[in-house]
């Protein structure tokens, strides 16, 4: 990582900024941590590029935290009047950008094919840390063809991944941050994303599809955990290209409930992943689920639990080459320790504590008591 002293940070101009951006080739990633304000010094640069009759376009490459456009997506926009027209939109049902970068570079490059003739800014995820970050700078500038990157810092702290720009042989404008740029707060993302997911559907109709008329792709959740579907954004695919996007209202009987916004289409390719709307409305990246209720099956030399509000804690169960110990009432439970060593045929006890879950059988077995 270098330090930033190395590479002085230009002052936060838009204007000057401009200028500098027109004496090179047409495509532009603004780089740097989230929060920092690329999606506001884009716009400000989009203004300040029309003003001089350039055409200026936008991809928008952060899923849960779009400068324009709707969450769980990239877009594709020019400048016009002051703002951004969404000129076409790839879907990706997820708000994580490190998780599924792979999706999110290819969707990207398929916007990039879309655009027309003029200059084109990419506002980058803030995903500037470890693998996930290294990769999606990289995939970015190689596969979009970058010639300059704008990266915005601050002074007190290392430009992010420099190394890995400083290898790619583009033009690096590191830039200061604008002094009021600051990380919004996590709910503060989700309100904001909520709200513009839930205009979208604001005037919707629902159809129900069998999922045995469906091709599931992305991550979808197993088809046995019906709850699992509930909020989901998704999106109906043809030949790669998005469709149309809309929220799962429920699975029942293999049947999807959909949410969508009135006279859009639908394909037999239905994209899910993690992007979904909680029972409390706001829209998140989904906690991890499993297809049934995660249970630790003792050994057979101990009884199973009770109940679910068992608080023995972990049961440690060792096996060794003729040996085979474990603790029975688990860590926190009174305790009893049955080893059993298999080619002397014993069975022993140790710190004889409650033994209402050693079976009987067991029981019958033992040769040696332990107390301490």
């Amino acid at each position: 990582m270098t330090h930033p002293a190395s590479h002085p940070l230009l002052p936060y101009c838009p204007s000057s900024l401009a200028e500098q951006l027109l004496t090179g080739r047409q495509r532009i990633l603004l780089y740097g941590e989230a929060g920092i304000g690329k999606s506001t010094l884009t716009n400000e640069l989009a203004l300040e590029l029309s003003g001089k009759n350039q055409t200026c376009f936008c991809i928008t490459a952060d899923p849960g935290s779009p400068g324009f456009g709707l969450p769980g997506t990239v877009s594709l926009g020019q400048w016009q009047e002051s703002n951004w027209q969404v000129l076409a939109f790839e879907a990706l049902c997820t708000l994580d950008a490190g998780r599924f970068r792979l999706p999110l570079l290819t969707a990207v490059i398929r916007l990039s094919q879309k655009t027309p003739v003029g200059l084109l800014l990419i506002d980058a995820p803030g995903v500037v840390r470890g693998i996930a970050g290294s990769e999606l700078l990289m995939g970015m500038v190689e596969l979009l063809d970058i010639e300059t990157v704008l990266v915005l810092g601050r002074q007190s702290k290392p430009l992010p991944l420099m190394n890995e720009l400083l290898s790619l042989g583009v033009r690096i404008l590191p830039v200061h941050a604008h002094p009021q740029a600051c990380p919004p707060g996590k709910k503060t993302r989700a309100h904001k994303r909520t709200q513009q997911w839930r205009s979208y559907l604001a005037v919707s109709h629902e159809i129900t599809i069998n999922l045995s008329d469906l091709r599931l792709i992305g991550s979808p959740p197993p088809i046995d955990v019906p709850d699992a579907w509930t909020g989901r954004q998704c999106a109906f695919i043809d030949n790669g290209q998005t469709i149309s996007i809309g929220e799962i209202i429920a699975l029942q009987d293999r049947k999807l409930q959909i949410r969508l916004p009135a006279a859009i289409g639908t394909t037999r390719t239905l994209l899910v992943r993690d992007a979904c709307s909680e029972k409390n409305g706001l829209l998140v990246s989904a906690t991890p689920f499993t297809s049934g209720n995660l249970q630790f099956l003792p050994p057979p030399d101990a009884m199973p639990y009770p109940s679910r509000d068992y608080s023995g804690g972990p049961r440690p169960a060792v096996k060794l080459r003729g040996i085979h110990a474990t603790l029975i009432n688990g860590v926190f439970g009174d305790p009893l320790l049955h080893l059993r060593l298999h080619q002397q045929q014993r069975s022993l006890l140790f710190d004889l504590g409650d033994s209402g879950r050693l079976p009987t059988r067991i029981a019958h077995q033992v040769s040696d008591v332990f107390i301490s």
